[in-house]
């Protein structure tokens, strides 16, 4: 019986430290940091730019074992070029702290994202035809 409740308390404390807890007012901290500049990446690197970036830190939780924040995140900004358009994801950031593993999974996003993600699409695939058409044309000669 003994070692039956042993057991038990092993698998607690093992599922406890599994699962992540309510980040810290430290990790708090460090996760609003990471986010924050995560919501720039974002918006520069995925999102051709824009103006006016904020990132929100909705809800925060760090797994001690994995050394992983699990964040949800609001990214709001202004277009690089039509400062009127108004973007704005939602999604959820898995994040280390040294960033050597980040995974962002959008949860949301507004009209504008949507409409900017097809405009980008739709060039994108313009210019692999254009390349694919010149290509034909290079071996045609």
């Amino acid at each position: 019986m003994k070692k039956l409740f042993v057991s038990i308390v092993l698998l607690f404390s093992i599922a406890s430290l599994l699962n992540a807890s309510s980040c810290s007012d430290y990790e708090h901290d460090q996760a609003e940091a990471l986010a924050e500049q995560f919501g720039n990446y974002f918006v520069v690197n995925k999102m051709e730019g824009g103006d006016n970036i904020v990132t929100t830190l909705n809800t925060c939780e760090y797994n001690a074992y994995s050394k992983k924040y699990k964040l949800k995140i609001d990214i709001n900004w202004d277009g690089a070029i039509f400062s009127s358009d108004h973007y704005e994801v939602d999604g959820i950031l898995q994040i280390k702290p040294d960033e050597t593993d980040v995974n962002f999974a959008k949860t949301w996003a507004n009209q504008e994202v949507k409409n900017l993600s097809f405009w980008k699409d739709l060039a994108t695939g313009v210019i692999i035809l254009n390349n694919l058409a010149q290509q034909q044309d290079n071996q045609n000669n």
